[in-house]
Order: C-alpha cells, then sequence, then structure tokens
C-alpha cells in the first residue's frame, strides 16, 4: 500500500476499514501456563526467564486501573530473541503426553501465537484493555511513515495512531480555499437511485451523458478536471471517460458504498 512498482508513495490516504491491522490477544495465565510447562520439563532457561518477567509484569498490569486502552512494554527487543530458535516441534514436545495428538497439536499452535504476540510486543506494539482484561499486541499490514492521512476514525489504524509511540504527528501547512468556487447542481430525479441507474450500460448512458455534459458547461478548455463517479460507471456499465479539455488533464476516481 505504501509503494507503488517500487516507489513509495507521496501520499496514502486511509478511509473507512481496510484489513490494515492484525491482533494477537493474550492473557497472563496463558502465559503462566507456557512458563510452567517449560519449568515441569527444565527446558529452554532462556525463554524460561523472559517468560517469567513477562508474565509479572501482566499480572501488575492487570492488576492497576487506568484507561481503558494503554499501551504496554512488556519486553524488549533482546529479550524477544530468546524466541528465534523456538518452532511448534520445540512446544509440542511440552504438551502433556496424555493429551489426544490433534489436541496437543492445538495447544502448541496457540503457543505459537503467544510467541507471535510477544515478539509485536517487543515492537512496542501492545496495549491492555480494561474492558476485556486482556493484552493486544497488533501486527501492521502496512509500512506507515509521512504521508499517511486519515480520513475519518473508521480507519481501523486510527486508535493505534494515539497508542504507539513510534507513530508521530507532524504539522502541516494550512489549506487556502480563498480561491474555491462551490457550484451546486440538482441532480436529475431519474438518476437519484444510483444502482438502479447503473445497473446496466443502456441506463447508465444517459447518466454519464449527463455528467460529461455538467463538466463542460462549468468548465473552461485547459482546466485540470477530476470527475468522481460511482464504481459502476466504469467497471460494470463500461461507459464512463471524463471529459477532456484542450491542453487540461481529466482524472477519474470512483466511490461505491459496497465496492471500494
Amino acid at each position: 500500500m505504501s509503494h507503488y512498482r517500487g516507489d513509495r508513495r507521496d501520499a496514502v490516504f486511509v478511509d473507512e476499514s481496510p484489513d490494515l491491522v492484525e491482533l494477537v490477544e493474550a492473557r497472563p495465565a496463558e502465559v503462566q501456563a507456557l512458563l510452567d510447562a517449560l519449568l515441569d520439563h527444565d527446558a529452554l532457561p532462556d525463554l524460561r526467564s523472559v517468560l517469567a518477567k513477562v508474565a509479572s509484569r501482566m499480572n501488575t498490569v492487570a492488576e492497576t486501573t487506568g484507561q481503558t486502552y494503554a499501551p504496554h512494554a512488556l519486553l524488549s527487543p533482546a529479550e524477544a530473541i530468546a524466541f528465534d530458535a523456538i518452532d511448534k516441534s520445540t512446544l509440542k514436545a511440552l504438551v502433556d503426553a496424555k493429551l489426544a495428538e490433534g489436541r496437543k497439536g492445538e495447544v502448541a499452535d496457540r503457543w505459537m501465537e503467544l510467541l507471535d504476540f510477544l515478539r509485536l510486543a517487543a515492537r512496542g506494539c501492545c496495549f491492555y484493555s480494561q474492558l476485556d482484561r486482556g493484552f493486544f499486541s497488533y501486527r501492521l499490514d502496512f509500512e506507515p511513515g509521512p504521508g499517511h492521512v486519515l480520513l475519518d476514525a473508521t480507519a481501523d489504524i486510527a486508535g493505534l495512531v494515539t497508542l504507539n509511540d513510534s507513530i508521530k504527528e507532524v504539522t502541516v501547512p494550512e489549506v487556502d480555499y480563498s480561491n474555491l468556487t462551490v457550484l451546486h447542481l440538482d441532480q436529475p430525479k431519474e438518476f437519484r437511485r444510483i444502482t438502479e441507474t447503473t445497473s446496466s450500460a443502456s441506463k447508465a448512458r444517459p447518466y454519464a451523458d449527463w455528467i460529461r455534459e455538467v463538466v463542460l458547461a462549468n468548465t473552461q478548455p485547459g482546466d485540470d478536471v477530476l470527475v468522481i463517479t460511482h464504481l459502476a460507471m466504469p467497471s460494470r456499465a463500461g461507459v464512463w471517460s471524463p471529459p477532456r479539455r484542450s491542453a487540461g488533464l481529466a482524472g477519474c476516481a470512483t466511490w461505491s458504498m459496497t465496492d471500494g
């Protein structure tokens, strides 16, 4: 998302609720259960040491009250190195031998998720929820950086911006709207039901013709024009192309309540 054809984008606009964040939940009792298994087998002393510290820190946080969502440093990147060589087979060997083979695999999978939780926490991507009484680590499915613009609070990374110390706000120039002219047009009654209007090319073509006429009537040759229309116009109806002005630029952006 942050790059296009190998180059970093100048700006990325985040709107609605894209799947940009993966949450991994953990509770102190789960970390303690893995620690107990390691102690029973006298295995992996470096991992035991880290887990003991993490379990203690998690219990301390869970016993306190505070803001609904609060970031917490459960371990450092140096401590997370203890997890590097751990794989599922190593953890499966620690599971109670009395359990069925399938159940052993499920327990080992969950312990692997716990280690993933801790690796993310070591990067500073962890918070405690007073509502859920649990800890959450999160993986960002994009590379945050300069130029990301959150358009509204429905973007699922909006809350994390306030929790992650590595995400910084920057001051941007104030926008000057003094040369902006707003022109209000009443849309013809026959085009107001957009789903019906864009259901076929034959119904969408008159709508496309009307848009084109409005653009041409309210712009001058050489103007740069951006037309925002419903996604179905170019994708399903296949009838839309933006009108071009001599020596000017024309572009088309789309929107849809259901399609993007």
